[in-house]
C-alpha cells in the first residue's frame, strides 16, 4: 500500500474517532449532575453500533435479494468467465487467501462493476456486460483485479467503521434536540437551565461534526479507491490498462461492435431480436460455458483524434478531455460530495505510478492542456442560480413587503414587486439552466457527438458545461442500457453514437411514480433501437444529457417537460406578483 494512502486512511480513522471521543466525553462533562441526559446521548451512541453493525451483517444478503429481484443478473462460476479474467481471479485468490465462487452478471451494456460483502470469505463481484464487451482483454482484468483490490484490502469493514461515526452523530443531536426542548419548556431552576443549555450547545456540535464527519467519510471512500487503482496496477503490472478502462468507463469512449450495431438496427428483425442483438456480447462473455464465441468490441473512436486503423484514444484527446476534471472549479466542488476520485485524477495518479513499474505514463499531456479562459466567474454565478435562487423566492417578496410597508406603500405592494424581481431573477436561471435548444429540432442541424462534447475547448460551448449550467447537444445513436444498468424500473437511458456512450437522464414532473413507469413501461422497448436524443449535456462526476426530446425509429417521441414546468412557475411569480401590485 502506498504510503501517503495508508496515512490518508489512518490519519481519517483516527481523525473521525477522536471527535467522537472528544465529544463523548464533554456530553459527560456537562451532563455528569443529570444522570437521564448523560444516559440518553449515551444510548444514542449505542445505537449507533448497533444499526451499523445490523446493517454490516445483513446489507450483503439484502442486495443478494435485490439483484435477484429488480435486476436483469444472472450468477455464474468464476470460471465461465473469459479465460483471462478466470485465469487473473483464480491467481489472485490464491495469493491473497481468499474464495470467491460465484460472479455476477448484468444483462446491461453501461460498463460498471462492484463488490459487496463482509469480509474475503464471502465477497460478491458483479460485472455488467457491458464491462466484458467494451474492454479488451487487459482492461478488463485491470477493472477485475480493481474490485479485488477492495476484497483484499477488506474496505467493507474500513468503510463499516467510518460510517459509524456520521451516524453516531446525528443520533446525538437528535436526542440532544429532544432533551434542549423538553428541558426548556420545563420551568425549573438554575440546574435545569444549565442543563438546557448544555443540550442545546451539544446539539450545535454535533450537527456540525455530523456534517464534517460525513466529507471525511467520502474523503476515505476516495482514498480506498485509489488505494484499489494502485491494487489492480501493481497485481497487473501494467498500469495503463486501468488508465485505458477508466476512460472506456468513466468517459464513455468506446465504439460498439458493427456486427450487434447493425443488426440493432435493422428493420427486418423484430423488436425483441434487436433487442438480443444489442446484449449478444455480453451472453457470449458470461456464459463461455455454453460454448459461444469470444467477440471484441473495443475498436476505438472513429474520430480525427484517431489514426487510420488505431484502436485507442490519442493520448492528447483524453488529455483535453480530462481538462474538465482538473481544471474546473465545479470538479473540486463536485469531488467533496463523491465517493471516488474524479476520473482526471485517477488518470494522473495512475501515470505518476506507471514509471515505477516500469511504464510509460499512458498520456503524458495530463494537466498540460487548459481551458480557454478562467470558469470561477461562471462557478459562481452557477451557485447563486441553483442554491441561492429558490432561498430568494421567499426572502425578496417578504423584505420587499415589509420594506414598502415602512415606506407607506402597504405589505402587498412590496410583496407584488419583490415576486416581479424573482420573476427577472428566475428568467435567468432558465437561461443558465436551459439555454435555447429549438434550433436543434431541425432536422438539417449537424448532429453533436460525445467525444466533442466531452473534449471541446472552444468557449462559450461545452467546456463550460456544469451540473447546473446545460449545454444544447443533439446525438443520434443507438440505446444500449440503462443509466442504472439491469434494474427493471430506471427511467435514465445509455445512449451509444460512434464515438461513445452517454447517460440520458429522465426525470418527471410526477417524480419517483412517474419514473417508475417510463423505466418499466418504455425502456425494454427501446433498447437496440436508433434513437436522436436532443437536451442539454451537463458535466458533474461523469458526463449526461438531461433530456428534452428523444425520437426513435419505431416512432416514439419522449419528452421532458422541465423547461416547460420552468417557464410556466416564471409566470406564475409574474401574474402573482401583479395581483399582489394591482390588484391587492
Amino acid at each position: 500500500m502506498p504510503a501517503n494512502l495508508y496515512i490518508r486512511s489512518t490519519v481519517v480513522l483516527s481523525l473521525l474517532w477522536g471527535i467522537v471521543f472528544a465529544l463523548v466525553s464533554t456530553v459527560f462533562y456537562f451532563t455528569q449532575d443529570n444522570f437521564s441526559a448523560g444516559t440518553s446521548l449515551t444510548l444514542a451512541v449505542l445505537i449507533a453500533f448497533v444499526i451499523v453493525f445490523i446493517q454490516f451483517l445483513i446489507s450483503p444478503f439484502l442486495m443478494d435479494l435485490i439483484l435477484g429481484w429488480v435486476y436483469d443478473l444472472s450468477w455464474i462460476d468464476y470460471r465461465d468467465l473469459p479465460d483471462d479474467m478466470a485465469q487473473a481471479l483464480n491467481s489472485s485468490m490464491n495469493r491473497h487467501h481468499f474464495s470467491l465462487k460465484k460472479v455476477g452478471i448484468i444483462h446491461d451494456q453501461m460498463p460498471n462493476a462492484f463488490t459487496y460483502g463482509h469480509f474475503k470469505g464471502n465477497a460478491r463481484i458483479v460485472l455488467t456486460e457491458g464491462i466484458l464487451d467494451m474492454l479488451d482483454s487487459d482492461e478488463r482484468v485491470a477493472v477485475l483485479e480493481h474490485e479485488v483490490g477492495h476484497i483484499v484490502h477488506r474496505d467493507f469493514i474500513f468503510m463499516t467503521i467510518a460510517q459509524v461515526v456520521p451516524l453516531a452523530f446525528y443520533l446525538i443531536y437528535i436526542t440532544s434536540r429532544s432533551f434542549a426542548t423538553t428541558v426548556g419548556r420545563t420551568t425549573g431552576g438554575k440546574e435545569e437551565g444549565g442543563v438546557a443549555a448544555a443540550s442545546g450547545l451539544v446539539m450545535v456540535v454535533s450537527y456540525l461534526f455530523y456534517l464534517i464527519s460525513g466529507f471525511m467519510v467520502l474523503f476515505l471512500s476516495r482514498a480506498r479507491e485509489s488505494y484499489a487503482d494502485y491494487f489492480s496496477a501493481v497485481e497487473t503490472n501494467h498500469p495503463n490498462a486501468m488508465s485505458t478502462a477508466l476512460v472506456k468507463v468513466g468517459y464513455g469512449l468506446v465504439l460498439a461492435d458493427t456486427r450487434n450495431r447493425n443488426r440493432a438496427k435493422d428493420e427486418n428483425l423484430s423488436r425483441s431480436e434487436r433487442r438480443r442483438a444489442s446484449r449478444q456480447n455480453g451472453m457470449m462473455y458470461g456464459l463461455r460455458s455454453m460454448g459461444l464465441a469470444d467477440v471484441r468490441t473495443a475498436k476505438g473512436l472513429v474520430m480525427q483524434a484517431y489514426g487510420e486503423g488505431q484502436t485507442e484514444i490519442h493520448p492528447d484527446a483524453i488529455a483535453a478531455a480530462a481538462a474538465w476534471d482538473l481544471n474546473s472549479p465545479w470538479a473540486k466542488f463536485i469531488e467533496l460530495n463523491s465517493t471516488h476520485p474524479l476520473i482526471g485524477k485517477r488518470l494522473r495518479h495512475l501515470d505518476e505510478l506507471a514509471p515505477t513499474l516500469g511504464s510509460e505514463p499512458k498520456y503524458p499531456k495530463l494537466g498540460q492542456i487548459k481551458p480557454p479562459e478562467s470558469l470561477w466567474d461562471e462557478f459562481f454565478v452557477d451557485l447563486i442560480v441553483y442554491y441561492l435562487f429558490p432561498i430568494l423566492i421567499i426572502l425578496i417578496p417578504v423584505i420587499g413587503g415589509f420594506y414598502a410597508q415602512s415606506e407607506g406603500f402597504g405589505f402587498t405592494a412590496g410583496v407584488g414587486a419583490g415576486l416581479l424581481v424573482m420573476t427577472v431573477l428566475w428568467y435567468f436561471r432558465i437561461h443558465i439552466r436551459y439555454p435555447e435548444i429549438e434550433s436543434y429540432e431541425d432536422p438539417q442541424r449537424p448532429k453533436n457527438t460525445v467525444f466533442e462534447a466531452l473534449s471541446s475547448m472552444e468557449k462559450d460551448m461545452y467546456y463550460e458545461a456544469s451540473p447546473v449550467r446545460g449545454k444544447p447537444i443533439k446525438l443520434v445513436g443507438h440505446v444500449i442500457g440503462r443509466g442504472t444498468p439491469g434494474y427493471y424500473f430506471g427511467e435514465d437511458f445509455v445512449v451509444q453514437d460512434e464515438s461513445g456512450f452517454v447517460i440520458i437522464d429522465f426525470s418527471s414532473l410526477l417524480g419517483w411514480l412517474g419514473n417508475l413507469i417510463f423505466g418499466a413501461r418504455k425502456i425494454e422497448r427501446m433498447i437496440g433501437q436508433e434513437v436522436t436524443v436532443i437536451g442539454w449535456y451537463r458535466r458533474s462526476t461523469r458526463p449526461i444529457v438531461q433530456l428534452h426530446r428523444a425520437y426513435t425509429q419505431d416512432g416514439q417521441v419522449i419528452k421532458n417537460h422541465w423547461l416547460k414546468a420552468n417557464i410556466f412557475f416564471m409566470r406564475f411569480l409574474a401574474i402573482l406578483g401583479i395581483i399582489f401590485l394591482v390588484i391587492l
